[in-house]
């Protein structure tokens, strides 16, 4: 199985520990059952401009100024078409979400963020969805619902999934945490 080569920086928004390892296991479980890459779990924020990497930091450290961590509701497991998007919990807008999306458009100048369908990555593949269905019955009745974003961090998307890397990362602030 070959997913479609990918090249470039995003930003992501990545849970705490506790939220990150019930995720993680979910996604390795998958991964090893259908033999594709394991990623880290997120929740993909925006693309970026082309910009070099300290511009770049700068951005997301405005994005993230004055934000706390917070807590964001998984909602119903599906599959889909886009090899990227195969497996993934749909993520409940909230304010703290529309903000971000505000922020990281405004901040770089463009209409960057992913808006229109925000959601947890759980599996990359190019299988039909008609093969896991009964995966994604499963996930809708064992994934833990609400997750905490801990960080904003910048991505590079170069190679295979499990050869991403975080080239930089913004811990939120913990003080006035819904």
């Amino acid at each position: 199985m070959k997913l479609p080569a990918v090249d470039g920086t995003v930003l992501w928004l990545l849970p705490d520990l506790k939220s990150a390892a019930h995720y993680s296991s979910v996604i390795k479980e998958l991964s090893r059952k259908y033999q594709t890459k394991v990623f880290i779990p997120h929740i993909t924020l925006s693309r970026v401009p082309d910009w070099d990497l300290p511009q770049l930091k700068r951005g997301a450290d405005r994005i993230a100024e004055g934000v706390s961590q917070f807590s964001l509701q998984a909602e119903t497991v599906k599959c889909g078409n886009n090899p990227y998007q195969k497996i993934t919990a749909g993520i409940k807008k909230t304010i703290h979400l529309e903000n971000l999306f505000d922020a990281t458009d405004a901040i770089f100048g463009g209409k960057y963020s992913k808006r229109k369908y925000p959601h947890l990555s759980l599996h990359y593949n190019t299988i039909p969805c008609n093969q896991f269905s009964e995966e994604v019955k499963n996930l809708n009745q064992k994934l833990q619902p609400i997750l905490t974003i801990q960080q904003i961090a910048l991505v590079s998307l170069k190679g295979a999934p499990n050869e991403w890397k975080v080239v930089y990362g913004k811990i939120l602030k913990t003080n006035g945490q819904d």
